[in-house]
């Protein structure tokens, strides 16, 4: 999913959970370091930005990356 999917995605089911009178969880995997890029904290750092902005309350930063095992 590209960044503008997944944020348009975040709107709708913001929309859907305050619909409902809920409250929307985001969880952010990897938070802490992507080994194909160097973009991390960089987008971690905007997209919080822009989950505050949307009014979204609660988010899990995450780290799922590990080093490789040997095979």
């Amino acid at each position: 999913m590209t960044r503008s999917e997944s944020r348009s995605l975040v709107e709708l089911l913001q929309r859907e959970t305050k619909a409902a009178n809920k409250n929307l969880v985001i969880y952010i995997s990897m938070a802490f370091g992507n080994p194909t890029t160097n973009l991390g904290a960089r987008i971690v750092q905007d997209t919080l930005d822009w989950l505050k902005d949307i009014r979204v309350n609660t988010v899990t930063l995450a780290d799922t990356v590990a080093p490789p095992l040997p095979i």
